[in-house]
């Protein structure tokens, strides 16, 4: 974990490149990460449009913002904040009105959606996750799909939901529960339970 931490953050050139003005480095910055937050934020809303919408909302966030990133997390853990913050607050908003239509403007042709680059196979995979997650409240399913989705440790989890690793564990938990709760033996038959 340490060995982690005293890492050199591989995202430093690219930031520094960023902030110099260089819109390919940005670009670069986006294609490497915008698959990575398209498959959180889809997670976390369930509807492939609003995921896209707040997709790009969320790089236009980071691109005003990333002046001030200090390099206290790695970029990636911070990027991973900025969607699920984003994410959870469309949630929010779409669960008390009309979807928002967002004009795409700022990152039209750079931003490709993120489901032509995976194959069918991916896609039901993740049709799948989404359906079997779906009950839970927001705040489990996220730590599902960081965990289970992003590959991401305990640590890592915590530092973008600005939790302690305990209170990780314990939502993991809580979901694994919820979920033995909601779908029974379902979840065995399809092999998603040991």
């Amino acid at each position: 974990m340490d060995d982690e931490k005293r890492r050199p953050d591989p995202d430093r050139e690219l930031v520094a490149e960023v902030l110099a003005g260089d819109e390919l480095a940005f670009e670069r910055l986006v294609r490497r990460y915008q698959p990575r937050v398209f498959r959180l934020v889809h997670g976390i809303l369930g509807d492939w449009q609003h995921a896209e919408d707040v997709c790009q909302e969320i790089f236009v966030n980071i691109y005003l913002k990333l002046s001030g990133f200090r390099f206290r997390s790695r970029l990636s853990t911070w990027i991973y904040r900025v969607a699920v913050h984003h994410a959870l607050k469309r949630r929010a908003r779409e669960a008390r009105r009309e979807a928002i239509s967002i004009d795409k403007g700022i990152l039209t042709g750079v931003m490709a959606p993120a489901r032509e680059d995976e194959s069918r196979a991916k896609l039901e995979g993740r049709d799948l996750m989404e359906k079997i997650l779906r009950p839970l409240p927001d705040n489990l399913r996220t730590a599902v799909l960081l965990k289970e989705q992003e590959g991401l440790t305990y640590r890592e989890i915590a530092e973008v939901l600005g939790c302690t690793q305990g209170v990780v564990e314990q939502r993991l938990y809580r979901a694994f529960v919820a979920l033995r709760e909601i779908w029974g033996g379902r979840l065995a038959q399809l092999g998603l339970e040991e």
